[in-house]
């Protein structure tokens, strides 16, 4: 899968044509096809992921538009995993892509996480969240977990070997969210791509940046946080 498509990104010395061929043969679950797994499901399509499997349960609505890039006027009122597909396949009909219409739960979480490569959380609630989690500790697979809400959000590359989200968050069970803070159109954008970076780098060189990664795009200000893993935790 190395032909004019991706030329330019095998000019990067850090992908090259052996990385693009591990890209092709890689395997990415996005839970949520939202502000965030819109765009980086395009991201990763246009990059030359292999397989994607998309996540969610919900229809596309008019105040989406603002941010979640895939979809269209034409899409609302469908299903989100079922319209983003139907672009994704316009724009690389290479990728191979799994859709569920389903909200993650305990009893099918596991599904969606043994068998991949890597996890990309791009939900809005700590619910979920903490099941991906415990999944991914289970069966010692990397996620990366992001929030955003208003102009700012976190975002963190989580391998079981290091810690997990109960390490950094042992009882949180609520978050900002764009229903409750507003969002502004380029925060989704901005994680979404480091986001997809982080996924790039883990699968082609299973390196990653230790740390929870803190921007305010608002005033233009980052920080990374030192995470450790909580003695107490149960994984």
């Amino acid at each position: 899968m190395t032909d004019g498509r991706f030329s330019r990104q095998v000019l990067f010395s850090k992908v090259g044509k052996k990385g693009q061929t591990k890209l092709a043969k890689s395997k990415v679950t996005i839970i949520g096809v939202g502000g965030l797994g819109t765009v980086c499901a395009e991201i990763l399509a246009r990059a030359g992921i292999g397989t994607i499997t998309l996540v969610d349960n919900d229809k596309v609505e008019l105040s989406n538009l603002q941010r979640q890039s895939l979809y269209t006027m034409n899409d609302i009122g469908e299903s989100k995993v079922q319209s983003a597909a139907d672009h994704l396949r316009k724009i690389n009909p290479g990728v191979k892509l799994k859709i569920n219409k389903t909200r993650i739960n305990e009893n099918n979480i596991d599904w969606f996480v043994k068998g991949n490569d890597l996890i990309l959380d791009c939900t809005d609630n700590m619910e979920t969240r903490y099941i991906i989690s415990d999944s991914c500790c289970k069966y010692k697979k990397p996620w990366i977990y992001a929030s955003v809400a208003g102009a700012g959000g976190s975002i963190m590359f989580m391998h079981p070997k290091d810690v997990c989200l109960r390490c950094l968050y042992p009882n949180k069970k609520k978050g900002e969210t764009a229903s409750t803070s507003g969002i502004i159109t380029p925060l989704t954008h901005f994680f979404a791509s480091v986001q997809t970076t982080m996924a790039m780098k883990y699968l082609l060189e299973k390196k990653y940046n230790k740390g929870l990664f803190v921007y305010d795009l608002w005033n233009n200000t980052e920080k990374v946080l030192t995470v450790k893993k909580n003695p107490k935790c149960k994984h």
